[in-house]
């Protein structure tokens, strides 16, 4: 299913693995009292053992306050981004993450990024990516959704490709969406030989 006119799926989850990778292992020490207190408002509480799942439409209020909070120099896409980036940090750090960047860094680079989808599969229940090889070390990623928040999964994205065996991986986004018009994204990977 996809998004349409902007709603987000009720059915469409996020695991508590994915919030304990982006907030409890990467920036748990740097959460304040007072976010801890906008995220439990929010609907995510810290305090408590997190749930097995959260609505997806709640992740990006979710980021939007943790970037507030945490970033407050930055912009929101500049925030988004770092939250983005310090995912990977953090899902390293979970079971799932861990044995996945032990496993990833044994596969050649397009082997590994071409197996994008696959990894998203501990952190929600929709993400969906048609990978397509454009050229010898060269991929174009198309996800279905961004969720609004297209700077985290930049983030996320660029520095997760550093965890696979390329050499000087780049990311960047492209111009357009789901086929039909639906919000998506397009990212394209490169890397050096």
């Amino acid at each position: 299913m996809a998004i349409l006119h902007g709603v987000i799926p009720p059915e469409w989850v996020v695991y508590d693995e994915f919030l304990e990778a982006v907030l409890v292992r990467e920036h748990g020490k740097a959460i304040s009292p007072k976010l801890k207190q906008r995220l439990r408002e929010a609907g995510l509480d810290l305090d408590k053992k997190l749930q097995h799942t959260y609505p997806a439409s709640r992740l990006p209020e979710f980021l939007r306050l943790a970037c507030e909070e945490l970033f407050p120099r930055l912009t929101l896409d500049q925030g988004l981004d770092k939250l983005g980036r310090g995912f990977i940090s953090g899902w390293k750090q979970t079971f799932a993450g861990g044995a996945v960047t032990r496993l990833v860094k044994l596969f050649p680079a397009k082997r590994a990024l071409m197996r994008l989808e696959k990894n998203f599969v501990s952190v929600d229940n929709f993400t969906r990516i048609q990978m397509t090889e454009i050229g010898p070390r060269a991929i174009r990623a198309h996800f279905n959704h961004l969720l609004g928040i297209p700077a985290f999964y930049f983030g996320l994205l660029e520095e997760g490709a550093t965890i696979s065996s390329a050499k000087n991986p780049r990311c960047r986004k492209e111009p357009g969406g789901e086929p039909g018009g639906e919000p998506g994204g397009i990212f394209v990977f490169e890397w050096d030989e």
